[in-house]
């Protein structure tokens, strides 16, 4: 992802987040979960992965239930 490279942490964030909270197929939000989770761990603190590994649960809960 480009704007990784650019540096702007809180921007990146919020990109990850919308993309993260989007109604994808389960294959693509894993690989958005899976770059936004690298990313925390290499830029965020522990609340911020533990918080990434949250709404990762949460959606595949939801997809449990549709």
């Amino acid at each position: 992802m480009q704007e990784i490279k650019l540096g702007d942490k809180a921007h990146v964030r919020s990109l990850l987040a919308r993309a993260t909270s989007l109604a994808l197929p389960p294959k693509k939000m894993k690989v958005l979960f899976r770059r936004c989770l690298e990313f925390e761990q290499t830029h965020g603190s522990a609340a911020d992965v533990a918080s990434v590994k949250q709404k990762a649960v949460e959606y595949m809960e939801q997809q449990a239930t549709a």
